[in-house]
């Protein structure tokens, strides 16, 4: 992934404003969250497809690191599905492989999703649930400006809110 310069260093105000202004619509990117390896792994998205290297930081990473790869995976948003995926099998998923389980299933019983989108005025969403849940209409929200200290605070506190959630048998 290449080095993003901002205008703010510690925020992604500017850079996620002009991307939406310039695609004329809000970005997304993907993340999950390993529990068997304590792991985020966060990915582009491109259409409706992850693309890209997909970046795995552990679960001690500081909420500033954290928000700011999120951010910087928000900023290689694309409307447009490449042709041509470098993947056809699940297997050769770069999520799967980056997440190092065992199998597609393990990783995924094993994983939560993090579906993070801009919304509004220059706002970021995060969505998490588990990828197996028990009810996968229940999800757990939270919304942060584009610093990145916020982003990922956020995205830690909707995690911790999931799995409180699915040890009440909730979702």
């Amino acid at each position: 992934m290449a080095v993003i310069e901002r205008l703010i260093a510690d925020a992604s105000y500017v850079e996620i404003t002009e991307r939406k202004e310039r695609l004329g619509r809000d970005l997304h990117a993907q993340a999950y969250f390993f529990n068997k390896r304590r792991v985020f792994i966060i990915s582009a998205v491109s259409g409706s497809y992850e693309t890209g290297t997909p970046s795995v930081l552990p679960e001690a990473v500081s909420d500033e690191e954290l928000g700011r790869v999120i951010c910087d995976h928000l900023l290689e948003f694309d409307i447009k599905t490449p042709s041509g995926l470098n993947f056809r099998k699940m297997t050769e998923w770069p999520v799967f492989v980056a997440s190092g389980a065992s199998s597609v299933a393990s990783f995924q019983s094993q994983s939560w999703g993090i579906a993070v989108t801009t919304i509004g005025d220059n706002s970021v969403h995060v969505d998490v649930s588990p990828m197996k849940g028990l009810h996968p209409e229940i999800t757990v929200a939270g919304v942060a400006r584009p610093k990145h200290v916020d982003v990922g605070a956020v995205t830690k506190r909707a995690l911790a809110g999931a799995i409180a959630l699915r040890d009440k048998a909730v979702i």
